[in-house]
């Protein structure tokens, strides 16, 4: 999502259009494969955000997996990254697929 966050345009306040903030990110990157990392630890994000997300998506037919590190804070890139499929899996996707 930080790369989604990031391409925003620069606005001076947000105002989502609806109570369900998951569903309005959910619906603008729904096309677009998803595998989400997070791990149970972080203190910094609480996984129940990632869950949130994931769950949102899943509910528009989007292509997403979710992968929860158990022990793990916010670091869960680096397990991420130590995945052998990761790579495969980032190479085979296309958007809107």
């Amino acid at each position: 999502m930080c790369g989604f966050v990031s391409n925003l345009p620069r606005v001076p306040a947000f105002l989502p259009d609806s109570t369900d903030l998951f569903s309005d990110v959910a619906e603008r990157v729904k096309g677009i494969p998803t595998w989400v990392f997070h791990g149970d630890q972080d203190e910094a994000v609480s996984v129940d955000e990632s869950r949130q997300m994931v769950s949102a998506l899943k509910r528009m037919g989007a292509d997403v997996r979710h992968t929860e590190f158990s022990g793990v804070g916010h670091g869960a890139w680096d397990p991420a990254y130590e995945m052998p499929e990761l790579t495969q899996w980032m190479f085979g996707q296309q958007r809107g697929k």
